[in-house]
C-alpha cells in the first residue's frame, strides 16, 4: 500500500494501519474497508487473510514456538494458492516501541522463542497480488495463562 493524497473513488479500498499509545505503550491494528462494491479479487483475499489469522491464532497459548503461529498461517496460504503473496513476517512484539522483540516468522532467529504469558504481539497476515491491491488484518494480543486476550473487538 501506499499512502496518498487522492480522493477516495467508489469501489476503492482503504487499508488502516492505526494504533494507540497509552502511558507510552503502544498498540497495532489493521483493517481494510471497501469503499463500495469490492474487486471479487480482493474480497477472495480479504477472506483468505482474515482465515489466515483465525489459523494463527488458534495456536496462541503458552508453551508454542513462534514458528508454529507462522507456520500455521502459511499453512492455510498454500492451501489458497497465496504463499508467494505474503512478503513479511506473520507479527512481533509490542511495547514501548511499535515494533518490538520478538519478530514472528518461521525462519528468524526469533523462530524459538516460547510464547509466555504476558507478551504482547501482533498477528498481521497479509496477500499482496501486484497489479491489484493488498489486504492485512492486524490485531495486538496478550498471552494468558491458557491462551490470549485480544486488544480489539473491532471486525
Amino acid at each position: 500500500y501506499k499512502t496518498s493524497t487522492a480522493k477516495l473513488e467508489l469501489n476503492d479500498l482503504v487499508l488502516m494501519d492505526i494504533g494507540v499509545e497509552i502511558q507510552n505503550y503502544q498498540s497495532d491494528m489493521t483493517r481494510v474497508i471497501f469503499f463500495g462494491t469490492p474487486d471479487p479479487k480482493l474480497e477472495k483475499i480479504y477472506s483468505v487473510t482474515k482465515k489466515t489469522q483465525a489459523a494463527a491464532l488458534s495456536q496462541c497459548r503458552p508453551g508454542v514456538r513462534l514458528k508454529e503461529l507462522d507456520l500455521a498461517a502459511r499453512k492455510v496460504l498454500k492451501e489458497e494458492n497465496f504463499e508467494n503473496f505474503f512478503v513479511h513476517s506473520l507479527g512481533h512484539g509490542v511495547g514501548l516501541e511499535i515494533h518490538e522483540f520478538p519478530r514472528i516468522k518461521f525462519d528468524t532467529e526469533d523462530k524459538d522463542v516460547i510464547l509466555k504469558p504476558g507478551m504482547v504481539i501482533t498477528i498481521e497476515p497479509g496477500i499482496y497480488l501486484p497489479n491489484v491491491g493488498g489486504t492485512r488484518y492486524e490485531d495486538t494480543l496478550i498471552i494468558t495463562q491458557s491462551g490470549y486476550e485480544n486488544f480489539y473487538s473491532i471486525s
